[in-house]
């Protein structure tokens, strides 16, 4: 509207009071996205907050009521410390990619009817590529999934081991017993197959 009007202004005469009015819904679009995106911060804070407050209890006191053989388990721990890496980002993250997901489709198929009108063929061309990526971004997702949950696994036993190696609670046994080098060992294992996994 703004390139039109001015263009309308220099070459038919238009009066440039014309102008102003596409400037003006500019800057209120503008202003639109910046508040949007403070206010998106800010919602997804509290959120985030409301959600630690709920879900925090819940988790604890599940696990207080957990049976013996499942304290004694890897995989039950491995589960829940996946669980207590920040659930509120995660669960708050869900819900703002699916909102996103949302608007992103909503755009898309705006801009492939807006297409549709003049090449019809292109929009079909389009969706026929997005199939095989789709594909792909859901199996690098599963891929994702599965290589955190190993790298879980190792993070909890050198996390384990460290704390063995430096705590105050076993300082006692460290001395008595001398497995210091031993467990020393066990932790850079441990360690550097989780920050390979990782890199």
């Amino acid at each position: 509207m703004i390139i039109n009007t001015t263009i309308a202004v220099v070459e038919n005469g238009e009066s440039i009071l014309n102008v102003y009015l596409p400037i003006i819904f500019m800057m209120l679009l503008i202003g639109y996205q910046w508040v949007s995106e403070v206010l998106s911060g800010f919602s997804r804070s509290k959120i985030s907050l409301i959600v630690r407050a709920a879900f925090r209890p819940i988790v604890t006191e599940k696990i207080a009521r957990l049976n013996y053989k499942h304290i004694e388990n890897d995989e039950t721990w491995d589960l829940i410390k996946r669980i207590l890496q920040n659930p509120e980002d995660q669960i708050t993250g869900v819900l703002f990619n699916v909102t996103s997901l949302v608007s992103l489709a909503i755009n898309i198929t705006g801009i492939l009817a807006l297409i549709l009108t003049y090449v019809w063929w292109a929009p079909l061309l389009i969706l026929g590529l997005s199939i095989p990526l789709f594909y792909l971004a859901s199996k690098s997702g599963k891929e994702n999934y599965d290589a955190e949950k190993i790298i879980s696994e190792k993070v909890r036993r050198y996390e384990y081991l460290g704390e063995v190696l430096t705590g105050r609670d076993a300082s006692e046994e460290r001395t008595l017993f001398g497995y210091t080098d031993k467990i020393n060992s066990n932790y850079m294992e441990h360690y550097n197959s989780a920050y390979k996994s990782q890199a």
